[in-house]
């Protein structure tokens, strides 16, 4: 079984060769946009770039799991957002592993 331990949005995160420690720079914690009070066009999106990034073990280190993850953008209204992202979650050959989703744009 795959255990998931963390994930967060930052602007960037950086894995040191040498430790294998991750850097997390510019966590999101909030966004502040200031919108007109009509918006014309198609769903308005916030020009950032941004990482999803998640940490997750293995939940008996004797199993080789492997699985897949979805990424799915909710508003406050619980509606899905955009479409979602899937990615693979192979802890076949590690005890750990930290996967990152690179992203562009925030709709809102």
């Amino acid at each position: 079984m795959i255990l998931h331990v963390w994930s967060i949005l930052c602007t960037r995160s950086v894995i040191d060769s040498s430790t294998n420690n991750i850097s997390l720079i510019d966590v999101l914690e909030q966004l502040n946009v200031n919108m007109p009070q009509s918006v014309s066009g198609s769903e308005p999106v916030v020009p950032i770039n941004y990482e999803f990034v998640s940490y997750w073990i293995r939940g008996d280190v004797n199993a080789t799991p492997r699985g897949r993850a979805r990424l799915i953008l909710m508003a406050a209204n619980r509606e899905q957002i955009g479409n979602p992202s899937e990615y693979d979650v192979d802890l076949s050959n590690f005890v750990r592993l930290r996967t990152k989703v690179q992203l562009s744009g925030f709709p809102i």
